[in-house]
């Protein structure tokens, strides 16, 4: 929530989650309801905003949400902004989910 207590969108730093509309964007979207909805989320925010949307790295009672996401097999390491944080989570079948260019390393 902003300081007003209105909710704000993130996206999670290092992790390529498919869109809604993308193959696998619903089930990424379901999961994440449910590791979220109702519980208090804890964000890092560092400083910038991708597609209107803040960026960071989030919480839900200490455990990080990306890596739940990603070790779900519902998302990718994006190791130009993760850094590898996500590599070992990355699971094989999450190889047929878009992988954006702007994630490969520099």
């Amino acid at each position: 929530m902003n300081g007003q207590g209105d909710p704000i969108e993130v996206r999670l730093q290092g992790v390529a989650a498919p869109e809604p509309k993308e193959p696998g964007g619903k089930q990424a979207t379901a999961y994440l309801k449910t590791v979220c909805e109702d519980k208090p989320v804890r964000c890092e925010l560092d400083g910038s905003k991708t597609r209107g949307r803040e960026v960071g790295i989030c919480y839900v009672n200490e455990a990080d949400i990306g890596a739940a996401v990603i070790d779900k097999g519902l998302a990718r390491d994006c190791p130009n902004f993760s850094g590898g944080r996500y590599r070992e989570l990355e699971k094989p079948e999450a190889k047929y989910l878009a992988f954006p260019g702007y994630c490969s390393p520099r």
